[in-house]
């Protein structure tokens, strides 16, 4: 009996051992996959942050980029019209030029053509008239610096 009573107790104290070490398996196998799932959650939770943060950055790196390409074109849209302004009063300058040297050339010709004809009355003061026996004949054969 005490043999019977001994190999219980060993019996129990197996049973004991087993579901003790049964029970620290499960532990540690329940604690392994709550830390694997905690580590998935963190790794999903950075995984969106970072990928939202990189939107973000992309976002405010196209609007700088937009922004400094409409700041340039803007630039080279007034650089375009300084130009064409430019032009046109280079051309308005140049044309105000010409008429005044024009009309000065037209004068001092004037006045050239009115001496040359002043002289031309003060030598021959009636040769420039047609008298009324002047036939047509000689009226053909004279050259225009006669008249």
């Amino acid at each position: 009996a005490r043999r019977a009573a001994r190999r219980a107790a060993a019996a129990a104290a197996l049973q004991c051992a087993s579901r003790g070490l049964s029970a620290r398996v499960l532990l540690s196998r329940s604690r392994r996959a709550a830390q694997r799932l905690q580590a998935a959650a963190r790794r999903w939770s950075a995984v969106r942050t970072a990928r939202s943060r990189l939107a973000a950055v992309l976002f405010l790196s196209r609007c700088s980029r937009g922004r400094l390409c409409r700041r340039a074109h803007a630039a080279r849209r007034r650089a375009r019209a300084a130009v064409a302004v430019q032009t046109v009063r280079r051309g308005a300058a140049a044309r105000a030029k010409y008429s005044t040297l024009r009309a000065a050339a037209v004068t001092v010709q004037a006045s050239v053509r009115r001496k040359s004809a002043a002289r031309r009355v003060a030598a021959a003061p009636h040769a420039h008239r047609i008298s009324a026996e002047t036939s047509p004949s000689e009226l053909a054969s004279r050259s225009p610096s006669d008249a």
